[in-house]
């Protein structure tokens, strides 16, 4: 495969390589490529919607019900901005 670079990003490439140790530009693109790939494709850290569904019903279950009347509308909030 062959990739074609701006000058700017090709000395960028090569100051980032040399800063880093690599041994070629070329290793330093392939080791960048497979860091971001690898973040990309990452599944661990995803919680799917059912893991989601029960964090938040046992939050919810977490919490006392209250028994009266609340008024949660606007006014009642932010009684300053009437």
């Amino acid at each position: 495969m062959t990739i074609e670079l701006t000058h700017e990003t090709e000395t960028l490439a090569q100051k980032a390589a040399i800063t880093l140790g690599f041994t070629s530009v070329a290793a330093f693109i392939e080791q960048a490529i497979r860091d971001k790939a690898e973040s990309v494709t990452k599944t661990d850290d995803v919680v799917d919607a059912d893991q989601q569904i029960e964090a938040l019903r046992a939050f919810a279950q977490s919490h006392d019900p209250v028994s009266h009347f609340v008024d949660d509308s606007r006014d009642s909030i932010y009684p300053d901005r009437i």
